[in-house]
């Protein structure tokens, strides 16, 4: 059982507030739009609350093929603090090594601020940052990508290379 889908599993099978959660894929229509709009905007909507639960339920659908819910998880970023935060965190930087420019593309059209925010996100993962070989896959890419000949993209990689910078700083400062 790889990685990432058992962190998908793990915040799927624990139920909260009596709000359920399944590996339903394509999830109806409806349901796919509400949780949409919940991790979109951050609140609750109905029965369907804001948790790492429901990030994890729309992480689920991109990682099965439904592309269209990167954006919404990437707004939900704009909102995530405790769970939400290290769910988002460890989801977007598995997300990011597996799919480098896809997400700096997504990221690239953001603001400044919010582009350090999602990196901040992608190499924090759970608080600690991802193991180190992780952390070293991130730097290759993003030196790899801060070269690209899309300047939005280039620059996105050089921005997230700064967090990363940070980041690890902060880290070594603390030990």
């Amino acid at each position: 059982m790889s990685p990432r889908f058992l962190l998908l599993w793990m915040a799927l099978i624990s139920p909260m507030w009596g709000q359920t959660h399944s590996l339903k894929y394509p999830p109806s229509p409806k349901h796919r739009q509400v949780v949409l709009q919940v991790i979109s905007s951050g609140k609750g909507v109905g029965k369907i609350v804001w948790s790492e639960e429901t990030l994890a339920e729309a992480a689920y659908w991109y990682d099965k093929g439904d592309h269209e819910t990167l954006n919404p998880l990437l707004d939900a970023a704009g909102h995530c603090d405790g769970a939400t935060a290290e769910f988002m965190g460890s989801w977007l930087g598995e997300t990011f090594i597996a799919q480098p420019l896809t997400i700096l593309k997504a990221v690239s059209v953001r603001p400044r601020v919010k582009q350090e925010q999602l990196g901040f996100l992608a190499v924090m993962a759970d608080g600690s940052g991802h193991e180190p070989k992780k952390m070293a896959q991130i730097r290759k890419l993003l030196s790899k990508y801060s070269n690209h000949p899309d300047s939005r993209i280039s620059e996105a990689a050089q921005c997230w290379l700064l967090v990363l910078d940070k980041f690890e700083s902060d880290q070594k400062n603390q030990l």
